[in-house]
């Protein structure tokens, strides 16, 4: 369950670490080092993962199976909730 302290990540969120598509990467990336250092509680949804997926996929340099291995990856983080919007779509693909 979410509480007060926990961190949404967006679209935005997990691409900039991989992309450094902003003006503010450096501040952004120190603070997703933060989050993942503290194990503070995160929470995403699985639509998030997948719109990651077409923006990593029109918008970088990686190819079909990084993407994936990134996904896979971040679905393995211990303190991370993914909110399934529709899980048995999500479960299909």
């Amino acid at each position: 369950m979410p509480t007060q302290s926990s961190v949404f990540v967006d679209t935005s969120g997990w691409a900039e670490p991989l992309v450094h598509n902003s003006a503010d990467h450096d501040a952004m990336e120190a603070y997703y080092r933060q989050l993942i250092a503290s194990k503070r509680q995160l929470v995403t949804t699985n639509y998030v993962l997948a719109e990651l997926i077409a923006l990593l996929t029109t918008r970088s340099r990686f190819i079909r199976p990084q993407i994936l291995t990134i996904i896979s990856r971040i679905k393995t983080i211990s303190h991370l909730r993914i909110v399934h919007i529709d899980k048995a779509t999500d479960d299909a693909a």
